[in-house]
C-alpha cells in the first residue's frame, strides 16, 4: 500500500493517532483525501519508501499440526523430482516453509513422516518406510 503525502488548504486533519494538523501542514494517508475532500487537501505525491510487502506468516509447530487436523498436509506437488516416490506410489508435497512430507497416493491428507524433512532426507525416508511397510 502506497502512502501518498496531502497538504492541509483549510481548517484541522485529525489522524488515526490522534495528532492534529492545521492549515500548510503536511500528513500522510493511503487513502486519497484530496478527492474525499477537494478543497481542504492538495495531493503531493507519494512518500519514497511507502511500499509495504505482505509477508507470509510463517506457521509454527502448533501451526502445522493444526493443518494435519483440519485436513492434512498441504502444499505443491513435487513428486516428480522424487523418481522413488513415484515407484512407490508415493507423494512428495512441498509445503511453505519449503520441507518436503510424503503421503501415499491414495490419503495425501496423512503425511508418512512424523516431521517435514528436507530434499536430502526424502529417498532415505522412502527408503526405511518401505522396509518398515515390509515387515509389517
Amino acid at each position: 500500500m502506497v502512502k501518498r503525502r496531502f497538504k492541509v488548504l483549510a481548517g484541522f486533519h485529525k489522524d488515526k493517532k490522534g495528532v492534529v494538523h492545521g492549515k500548510n501542514e503536511v500528513v500522510s494517508s493511503k487513502h486519497d483525501l484530496a478527492t474525499a475532500w477537494p478543497n481542504k487537501f492538495q495531493e503531493l505525491g507519494s512518500e519514497p519508501g511507502t511500499v509495504k510487502q505482505k509477508k507470509k506468516k510463517k506457521k509454527g509447530k502448533l501451526g502445522a499440526l493444526l493443518d494435519k487436523k483440519k485436513g492434512g498436509v498441504k502444499g505443491e506437488d513435487v513428486t516428480k523430482k522424487f523418481p522413488i516416490a513415484l515407484r512407490k506410489s508415493l507423494r512428495v508435497l512441498r509445503n511453505e516453509d519449503g520441507k518436503l512430507n510424503v503421503v501415499k497416493s491414495s490419503d495425501k491428507a496423512t503425511p508418512l513422516n512424523p516431521k517435514p524433512l528436507v530434499r536430502q532426507r526424502v529417498e532415505r525416508f522412502i527408503d526405511e518406510f518401505e522396509e518398515e511397510e515390509a515387515e509389517d
